[in-house]
């Protein structure tokens, strides 16, 4: 069960250290900010509710560092739910960040989302990142390292 909760929470990507900011600009005035994010995973838990093994309700949390060159720049907490027994999940990623978090939402499994690379949508954020929206692409590059592109919307 581990590894589809963890699918589900880290299939998606979960980190922070933002590596070479680019921002480019549309004709409609709106500008995309994108940077990459590395995410390492400290803490991990699965819930099993319901029936034995994987099923609908289980509840798995996670919770990591997010780096940058190398370098500690944020952490992260997810939290995964699934909504049936075959690897579908609904998960949301609080990244907190200098100046502020993003938060990020998304489905997970076969059919609802990537499989190499998966996408999380961001759905607001604090501070800097305030009234934040886009788009992650996330690959897991280990076990518990994730690798996250960030497109903000402005």
């Amino acid at each position: 069960m581990r590894r589809t909760i963890a699918t589900a929470l880290f299939g998606l990507a979960a980190t922070t250290g933002v590596v070479g900011v680019t921002t480019a600009s549309s004709a409609s005035g709106s500008s995309t900010e994108t940077f990459t994010l590395i995410g390492h995973e400290k803490a991990f838990h699965v819930v099993d509710n319901g029936r034995k093994g994987d099923s609908a309700g289980d509840d798995g949390t996670i919770a990591g560092t997010l780096n940058r060159d190398g370098k500690q720049v944020g952490r992260y907490l997810a939290e995964c739910v699934q909504t049936d027994g075959s690897g579908h999940s609904l998960c949301r990623f609080a990244l907190a960040l200098p100046g502020g978090q993003l938060v990020l939402e998304t489905g997970y499994g076969k059919g609802v989302n990537g499989n190499k690379v998966v996408h999380e949508a961001i759905v607001g954020g604090t501070g800097t990142y305030a009234g934040a929206s886009g788009y992650t692409d996330g690959t897991e590059t280990g076990r518990t390292t994730v690798n996250w592109v960030i497109h903000l919307l402005h």
